[in-house]
């Protein structure tokens, strides 16, 4: 290819890597994509962002190049499909090579790197807490809340938990299902489909004996 440093041109753009930290863009360059094989292939200029990083991969090609190219990939079956000349050429992948690739880039990422809760702090747990009963005619239904909450505190919690001890479910009673209003699943089933019934299957004796044991 015989491209170097000299040949870049400035760019202001920032990539941003598999981990969500920023790498410099060193520049850019214009280069010419050919794609396919010896008997259907497609060639595109496509500009490429260059950036000084360990990667598992000599180049990326983005949406763009796909949208340019009407190629469709697909991962399950590594492969990609574009148009040209009015057939339909092939790019075949490498399961092997994919694996090496995706082992490599895992290698090149540290572990606080692929932690994706950001860096706002976590709330921990309370060492301490206690059981407040919510109904005095019920004392099984407990909750637990801080032990060290001030005494104010806690008695405007406990309040608000007994105003809305109905929204506890204690029991799979409890629970009678989500009403239709708020949510519905539909079939799709023909409205002239007749409804068939299975027939009956007799399962051998040894196993309706132990069907009626486990009653």
């Amino acid at each position: 290819m015989k491209k170097g440093l000299q040949d870049l041109k400035p760019s202001t753009t920032s990539l941003v890597g598999f981990s969500g930290s920023k790498v410099r863009v060193l520049g850019s360059i214009t280069l010419q994509v050919t794609i396919g094989g010896p008997d259907v292939t497609k060639t595109r200029l496509m500009d490429f962002h260059v950036a000084d990083c360990p990667s598992a991969y000599n180049a990326i090609l983005g949406r763009g190049f796909l949208s340019a190219s009407s190629a469709v990939p697909s991962t399950c079956h590594k492969i990609l499909k574009f148009p040209a000349k009015g057939r339909i050429g092939r790019v075949l992948g490498d399961s092997q090579q994919a694996k090496e690739c995706y082992q490599a880039t895992v290698r090149n990422l540290e572990v606080d790197q692929v932690d994706t809760r950001g860096s706002h702090p976590r709330p921990e747990a309370s060492e301490e807490n206690v059981a407040v009963v919510l109904d005095d005619d019920e004392p099984e239904k407990k909750v637990r809340i801080a032990a060290h909450l001030a005494e104010e505190q806690a008695r405007e919690l406990l309040s608000l938990l007994k105003e809305f001890k109905d929204l506890f479910a204690w029991t799979s009673e409890d629970m009678p299902g989500v009403p239709r209003e708020l949510a519905e699943h539909s079939l799709s089933i023909k409205s002239k489909a007749r409804p068939v019934q299975q027939r009956r299957r007799n399962a051998s004796l040894e196993k309706n004996r132990w069907h009626w044991k486990r009653r």
